[in-house]
């Protein structure tokens, strides 16, 4: 195929991604797409008919509507998938225990209780004991970074 052959395969095959066919006319096609009507008819040769199929008069690239069909039915598949892992997650969420009953509302709180073990620091300011040799040791020695740029 010569450039204006494939250029203006290329824009028929955009337009059919978005609108799904164009007119298979010349004259209207080049009106349709915006083009000069002479550039079109020069470059509408059969060699470019070929990727095209008529249908009630109009071209579809019979590609592009067999790769819209694969997404859609990739999308379909992936939106069932979800349903049914949504619908999984909410039989696990609510389920009935002997003592209580927790449903989807309850699992907003954590279920993990708060542990009793303090932290060494909160056990520190417990103790309210300070090190007066340490503090002073510090003290004395080389100032830090940040002392001397202040």
């Amino acid at each position: 195929m010569s450039l204006p052959e494939r250029g203006l395969l290329f824009t028929i095959r955009l337009e059919c991604w978005v609108n799904g066919s164009v007119p298979s006319l010349p004259d209207e096609l080049a009106r349709y797409l915006g083009l000069n009507p002479a550039d079109v008819k020069s470059s509408f040769t059969d060699c470019l008919k070929h990727y095209l199929k008529e249908d009630q008069g109009s071209f579809r690239s019979e590609e592009l509507d067999n790769y819209k069909e694969h997404l859609e039915e990739i999308r379909k598949r992936k939106s069932e998938g979800g349903k049914k892992s949504a619908k999984n997650k909410k039989e696990k969420l609510v389920y009935q225990s002997s003592d209580n009953q927790l449903t989807s509302q309850d699992t907003c709180n954590s279920l993990v209780k708060d542990s009793l073990v303090k932290t060494s620091q909160e056990q520190f300011l417990e103790k309210g004991v300070i090190d007066k040799a340490w503090v002073d040791d510090y003290e004395s020695t080389n100032p830090t970074y940040w002392q001397r740029i202040t």
